[in-house]
């Protein structure tokens, strides 16, 4: 048998190959020796001699632990994405109820009861995607600021005009 055939199968049989549809594919040493009309005596003896089933299984437990880490990093990228949106959306309201607040005679007290609850809700999606360590003094902060705001604004509004 020619060395490079040996090769081949040797290939084959421990990386497999990609089909048709882009699926991999592992075949057995019989389905290689089927399709290369190889020896099977000389075939399991090299494959026994330079112990291709453990090249096999090393090989398959790198590709899932590349996969693997692969994916976790499609999800994480997947995940920054969808959290970056989010505190920008956070961010958007907190901005949207401070204009609000800037024109403090139009606001009725259901209108601030709306502020505050957005406030809240704002809160709890800038907190729920930033990391506790960094966003929860400056937002708890921040919060309290908007928190005292609006409670000046109620007080002014429900004060008799002189």
């Amino acid at each position: 048998m020619k060395p490079d055939i040996k090769e081949i199968i040797r290939n084959e049989y421990v990386h497999g190959y990609i089909n048709d549809k882009g699926q991999r594919v592992m075949p057995t040493l019989d389905d290689l020796i089927d399709k290369y009309n190889a020896a099977s005596s000389t075939i399991y003896r090299a494959s026994s001699k330079d112990n291709w089933k453990q090249q096999k299984k090393e090989f398959s437990r790198q590709l899932a632990q590349d996969l693997d880490i692969q994916k976790t990093e499609e999800l994480q990228d997947y995940f920054f994405n969808n959290d970056e949106a989010a505190m920008e959306i956070a961010k958007e309201i907190f901005n949207q109820i401070e204009l609000k607040l800037e024109d403090e005679d139009s606001l009725t007290p259901h209108a601030i009861a709306s502020l505050a609850s957005s406030a809240i809700k704002a809160q709890k999606l800038f907190k729920n995607v930033t990391p506790l360590s960094v966003s929860a003094p400056m937002n708890s902060e921040s919060f309290k600021e908007a928190m005292e705001l609006l409670d000046e604004i109620a007080l002014k509004k429900s004060a008799p005009m002189l």
